[in-house]
């Protein structure tokens, strides 16, 4: 494995850099920044051996931060939503900045993904290269309570790309981070149509029109249109439910809301295949639940990696987090609170 560094611009004053872990024996490679803490270019042969992006990103920093979508980018402090952008702990309300239809979205006007993350560490051996990000998000950031130490480490192996977020607060706190990536196994000129999706998930949440969770959990009856547990092209998919942006739990993730806790072990809960690329990606995650998001308003975007025009359906995402709006849902209050001495 091999890993360098060039500069790749400057933003509010920072310089930010591009890492570039090369897998030269698959031919895979992965760029990452301390901007936002963000993936970038994700380069993945086909089955004839030519190498293309896979992934959704932006080529420089200010296109990156100001262009919408969130591509590749670290989501904090709470991903997805917070309904009404406002919340109660410790007998206190706490009004946050709505930026999505009255609500609070991937962290209010300024989220995690807007900030120069510091480079801790990094690590290159023969089997991997890591990348320790770090990011303290002050007391009050976004109207979020208590100083926040937030960490992702990424982890490049040959065809393999992992990370995990850690972090730590002096007063108790709602959290939800997750990376916002784009992916496409046919490549950038195509929508995600002609992909085959096969998802380990049992329960959903409904959304309102504004995108916002209703707070429901519903069950997927076997033969229903998001029956994903065998493989189904994401265009069938389309025809039979519409656009996708919902939360799903992971199978035995919801049956006793109240009894789980997250912190479970790693577990696979989704397959996708492209049967035109012969590319195959296997997800995995220790969080109950992921968003399945198919790049509905991908259009809002205009342009992405370099000169590529971004479509509705360009790009599906599988942002692995807790409920949305979960600390306003009784049931699931508890996996979105972090307090001193947690981790």
């Amino acid at each position: 494995m091999e890993l360098s560094k060039e500069e790749w611009g400057t933003y509010r004053g920072h310089i930010v850099h591009i890492y570039t872990v090369k897998d030269t024996k698959n031919n895979f490679s992965v760029g990452i920044t301390e901007l936002g803490a963000s993936l970038l270019r994700i380069l993945l042969p086909d089955k004839n051996g030519v190498v293309g992006d896979i992934a959704l990103t932006q080529y420089t920093p200010k296109e990156l931060v100001e262009k919408p979508g969130y591509l590749g980018q670290s989501i904090g402090r709470f991903g997805n939503r917070i309904n009404h952008a406002k919340f109660e702990l410790d007998g206190i309300e706490h009004r946050l900045n709505a930026n999505s239809n009255g609500h609070c979205l991937h962290g209010g006007k300024e989220g995690f993904n807007q900030k120069v993350w510091t480079l801790l560490d990094s690590k290159v051996s023969e089997s991997e290269v890591i990348l320790h990000f770090q990011y303290i998000s002050p007391d009050a950031e976004e109207n979020f309570p208590g100083e926040l130490k937030n960490s992702v480490i990424y982890n490049v192996s040959p065809l393999q790309i992992s990370w995990e977020f850690l972090a730590s607060t002096n007063r108790a706190t709602t959290i939800n981070l997750t990376n916002h990536a784009y992916w496409n196994l046919d490549g950038l000129e195509t929508t995600i149509d002609h992909l085959s999706v096969q998802l380990k998930a049992t329960h959903y949440m409904p959304i309102n029109q504004d995108g916002s969770p209703t707070g429901e959990v519903v069950a997927i009856e076997a033969g229903s249109a998001l029956d994903l547990s065998s493989p189904k092209p994401i265009e069938q998919v389309f025809k039979d439910f519409g656009d996708v942006d919902n939360n799903f739990f992971i199978n035995g993730r919801d049956a006793n809301p109240k009894g789980n806790k997250k912190g479970s072990p790693l577990h696979s809960f989704a397959q996708v295949f492209s049967p035109k690329t012969g590319r195959f990606m296997e997800i995995q995650t220790t969080e109950p639940c992921f968003q399945f998001y198919t790049g509905n308003f991908l259009h809002e975007v205009g342009t992405v990696n370099g000169h590529h025009k971004a479509d509705k359906h360009y790009a599906f995402c599988m942002e692995k987090q807790s409920p949305p709006k979960a600390i306003n849902l009784p049931q699931f209050r508890d996996w979105a609170i972090l307090k001193p001495r947690d981790e």
